[in-house]
């Protein structure tokens, strides 16, 4: 007969031993929860002289989500170790570790298993014993791992022995790579970082399009250490010839992380043209670094250097080029305190072929609202020293000057009861310029500001409790905040057209305006993790300045919108307009629609409009046919743009199709892309599933809004 015990002693170490054995690279299968555990075997009982607990036969013992199975157990209470003879196998949340003849003391966390056979996806592995040196710490001996679940893997990972640091790395030495049977290389030390975001450590990519000819994109990633690693890249591009380069990445202890990046080629161009050199040398050298100083200061870094302005556009065009194609090199320190932020600013210009504005440098002071003792006034001020040049591309004709500017303001709030508050304020605003416009020396611009701003807040309930197609209601909640906001600009002592252009405080001009804002947000509970949970499902924001001036006359300004509706956790939809009420036009609408009902299939739609400019519509689906095979469709079709002068209609600008198959522990995507001026792109790209990142981001894709929820 079955018996059931529950003696503490035996049922602690049933729950260290599992959280031990556990602790593969994978979320951990140990829990720190509190709760009952249940132990059955066929044979219990308590040996009093030896202070022995033994367990025969089908032993089984759950402890919230964990299983552990063995055939036979034994537990010493004075010296608290614990030994499980036969066959042990404990199961959790889909991940199973198993062994034999396993010894494990839960007062030191050490223990030896033997035989070992362990499956916590994606990672699987075999070794002939596992020691437990501590709960996040266990060392294979004649193992292997590898991401196929196969009895035999179509590859795998062969050691003499491997460390495992649970959701961190694995550290390996004598290391063969095999496919199938067939060692492919020999590594004498491997570390491989188990952390999201890992990319892969190799990648190959092959395709063709109309710029590059036939290309051959390959990396590989190296990790020399758990803070240090390498991509090094080796390219083929058979209309320019051979790259390569390498990436390193670093992470610190003390002096925060970054990013180097270089790249080389000795380019043989075949495009047809007197104006393209048939040989030439180009680079790219970058540096990002960042560094928490303390908990309130940030430092940043950035060096880029290339050989011609063209080069992020031939070669990175997706990767880097879409992003930033002018970055700038700087150096900023920010200082974020309660009751200040300062920072200061150096940035040079690096590439002569880009047009920038040096700040060498540029220091910059903000008080923060300090409330004046016990009053209801308060005080802010701003002050900036700034050593600027506008550097011309290919130019030796720059502008410089050396500005200083200081605000203060001075506010006061006044609440009536808890819904209402108002806040007037003046102020001044000195900046010195070191010349004019016209060369002459040291000027002092100086200029008043005043206003208000008044909000307010009221809401009411609806009782509300339905389910309309996609939108759940329980209960909504109507709240609504208009701003109004009064501001006056003194006409400057130096008009904008006197002084030099740097930035916007150097075209400050009278302005006499009054906003408008008004945002309407609803709300409804439903339930999250459990609990019931407030959630947004549609914010509506309208803003409006109306312009006072003897000059231009009054008149209402652009009037602006944004809407957010969200029915649900996978259903979103964001716009945004503006509207001349002078003209009657739209000037400016986007809209932006995501679909995710279910993990088959996922739609996303988006439009730019832009007067006289463009008018574009994007769409995405994706479709998952089933477990092995999925496709997805990218689309953008231009009903009209307008680029250096040059007017096009109805064209599809860019158009792609991908075909992804599972094979088992890779994943093969095939793509097809046409772009209206960059021709047809064919590829083929090989992911691991351990780590799907590829240092290359070849594909088009639909950036849909993130659900606010």
């Amino acid at each position: 007969m079955r018996t059931p015990l529950g003696i503490r002693i035996f049922l602690g170490a049933m729950f260290v031993f599992a959280c031990a054995t556990a602790s593969v690279p994978s979320p951990a299968f140990c829990q720190d929860e509190d709760g009952s555990i249940i132990v059955d075997g066929d044979e219990v009982e308590y040996l009093t002289d030896q202070e022995k607990i033994r367990a025969k036969g089908n032993v089984v013992v759950v402890y919230g989500g964990s299983r552990l199975e063995c055939d036979e157990i034994i537990v010493d209470a004075a010296t608290k170790d614990a030994h499980c003879i036969g066959r042990v196998a404990l199961y959790q949340d889909g991940n199973t570790i198993e062994g034999e003849d396993v010894v494990y003391n839960f007062d030191k966390n050490t223990g030896k298993i033997q035989n070992v056979v362990w499956a916590a996806p994606p990672l699987y592995g075999r070794a002939r014993s596992c020691q437990i040196i501590a709960r996040n710490h266990m060392r294979f001996t004649d193992g292997y791992i590898s991401t196929c679940d196969l009895p035999r893997p179509h590859y795998k990972i062969k050691a003499k022995s491997f460390t495992v640091y649970p959701d961190n790395r694995i550290e390996a030495s004598n290391v063969s790579v095999y496919a199938g049977r067939v060692p492919l290389v020999y590594i004498p030390q491997y570390s491989r970082s188990l952390k999201s975001g890992t990319r892969t450590s190799l990648s190959v990519i092959p395709g063709r399009n109309k710029k590059w000819g036939e290309f051959l994109l390959g990396s590989y990633k190296y990790d020399f250490t758990p803070d240090v690693w390498a991509n090094l890249r080796l390219d083929y591009r058979y209309m320019l010839g051979l790259g390569d380069g390498v990436d390193v990445g670093y992470a610190t202890q003390k002096v925060g992380k970054g990013l180097a990046k270089f790249y080389y080629t000795h380019e043989r161009d075949r495009h047809e043209g007197e104006d393209r050199p048939g040989e030439r040398e180009r680079f790219r050298g970058q540096l990002r670094h960042t560094w928490n100083i303390d908990r309130f200061t940030q430092a940043f870094v950035e060096f880029h250097k290339m050989k011609d302005a063209d080069f992020l556009k031939d070669y990175f065009y997706r990767e880097e080029y879409e992003r930033d194609p002018t970055p700038s090199s700087f150096i900023s320190v920010i200082r974020n305190a309660p009751d200040y932020a300062a920072g200061i600013h150096a940035r040079k210009r690096v590439n002569r072929f880009f047009s920038e504005t040096e700040k060498l440098p540029e220091i910059k002071l903000n008080w923060r609202n300090h409330r004046i003792k016990d009053t209801g006034f308060y005080y802010t001020a701003d002050s900036a020293f700034s050593n600027l040049t506008n550097k011309t591309a290919e130019s030796g004709l720059d502008d410089d000057v050396v500005r200083f500017d200081a605000s203060s303001k001075i506010s006061y709030l006044k609440r009536l009861r808890h819904y209402c508050a108002f806040r007037p304020f003046v102020g001044l605003r000195h900046t010195a310029y070191s010349k004019d416009a016209f060369g002459d020396e040291t000027r002092l611009r100086n200029y008043a500001t005043a206003g208000i701003d008044a909000t307010t807040r009221f809401h009411k309930t609806y009782d509300v409790t339905t389910r309309i197609g996609l939108l759940e209601l329980n209960g909504i909640r109507h709240i609504i905040t208009p701003v109004l906001r009064y501001e006056y600009v003194h006409e400057p002592t130096i008009p904008a057209s006197q002084l030099q252009q740097f930035d916007s405080l150097d075209a400050v001009k009278m302005n006499d305006r009054v906003t408008l804002e008004v945002e309407h947000t609803f709300q409804t509970k439903r339930e999250k993790d459990g609990q019931s949970a407030v959630v947004d499902i549609a914010r509506f924001l309208t803003a409006a300045d109306y312009h006072f001036g003897p000059r231009e006359g009054s008149r209402l300004a652009d009037v602006s919108a944004d809407l957010e509706i969200f029915p649900a956790d996978w259903c979103t939809l964001e716009s945004d307009a503006t509207y001349n009420p002078n003209t009657r036009d739209i000037e400016v609408w986007n809209l932006d629609f995501t679909l995710r009902p279910t993990d088959k299939w996922d739609v996303g739609l988006g439009t730019r409009y832009q007067q006289d400019t463009e008018t574009e519509l994007t769409t995405q689906i994706g479709y998952v046919i089933n477990p092995k095979w999925s496709i997805r469709v990218y689309e953008r079709f231009d009903f009209k743009e307008v680029e250096s002068g040059i007017k096009r209609i109805n064209r599809l600008k860019a158009q792609e199709y991908s075909i992804t198959r599972d094979l088992h522990c890779w994943i093969m995507q095939l793509t097809y892309s046409r772009e209206a001026e960059g021709g047809d792109t064919f590829w083929i790209v090989f992911k691991p599933k351990l780590f799907p990142r590829i240092p290359y981001r070849v594909e088009n894709t639909y950036k849909s809004p993130f659900p606010k929820q």
